[in-house]
């Protein structure tokens, strides 16, 4: 069954939290279907970003947005450097005609002023799926998203509705060296 959530809900449903992302009054470009039944399992960081406006899609976890390390793929640059602060470096790739953003937590791509990409080095250890810390291991990966949907000679790969979540590994240890998620019309 299908239900359409307002606003004023998603907003009760965050007001207990003090870390709501300061990107909420944004549009992003992602919709999705939450059942009412499944509204008080999420995070008040998702919340946070359903609170934009109307949010209707399908009853299933695995298809609400991500936040990873509290942005979402389609936000503004604006709302980006509002909510992480200025960038450590930026760089631009006239080719593919994005900008990358280094922060400490990894790398923002934007193509067109919006977020394409969120790039993490295994090196940061940890990542911020939804609120949630993740480990930026094979366990770590697992436990949160489950097993992977596919796997690739360069690593493996969990799908989300139009995201993919991908994780590169090393090509002897096989160990993790980085996590990238992006949309799957990016592919």
């Amino acid at each position: 069954m299908k239900n359409v959530l307002k606003g004023v809900l998603l907003l009760a449903l965050t007001a207990a939290s003090t870390a709501i992302p300061s990107f909420a009054e944004e549009s992003v470009a992602h919709t999705r279907t939450v059942s009412v039944s499944e509204a008080s399992n999420y995070t008040a960081e998702v919340a946070a970003i359903q609170s934009v406006g109307t949010y209707a899609t399908t009853d299933s976890a695995s298809e609400l947005p991500l936040t990873v390390n509290g942005i979402l793929l389609g936000q503004s640059k604006s709302a980006v450097v509002k909510y992480k602060g200025a960038p450590s470096a930026v760089s631009k790739d006239s080719w593919l005609g994005t900008v990358e953003y280094k922060f400490r937590d990894g790398a923002v791509g934007f193509y067109e002023g919006t977020v394409e990409y969120i790039s993490i080095p295994a090196t940061k250890r940890f990542m911020s799926v939804n609120g949630r810390q993740v480990g930026i291991s094979k366990a770590g990966l697992n436990g949160y998203f489950g097993k992977p949907d596919y796997v690739a000679e360069d690593g493996y790969v969990y799908e989300r509705a139009s995201d993919v979540i991908k994780a590169f590994t090393h090509p002897k240890t096989g160990a993790v060296i980085g996590v990238d998620y992006f949309s799957k019309s990016a592919i």
